[in-house]
């Protein structure tokens, strides 16, 4: 199963539909991006990024949403 899979399925268990996720992904492709442009999906990123960038991610993601900067990190 791949993280695309991965994501639908999680999603689909009532419990964890509001789980946030964030890729990382070695590929970059049009494909890939596109199959991860899910609104449920809070992020993407490709395999590399400096280890600040993730943390900043996972910082972002543990915040609760009402608590959270309207701009994830990097954008």
């Amino acid at each position: 199963m791949d993280g695309i899979k991965f994501h639908r399925a999680v999603r689909a268990i009532q419990k964890y539909e509001r789980l946030p996720f964030l890729f990382i992904s070695a590929y970059d492709d049009e494909h890939t991006v596109k199959a991860v442009q899910d609104p449920k999906l809070e992020g993407f990123l490709k395999k590399g990024r400096p280890v600040k960038v993730i943390m900043e991610w996972i910082k972002y993601l543990t915040t609760p949403e009402n608590d959270r900067p309207n701009m994830p990190p990097g954008k």
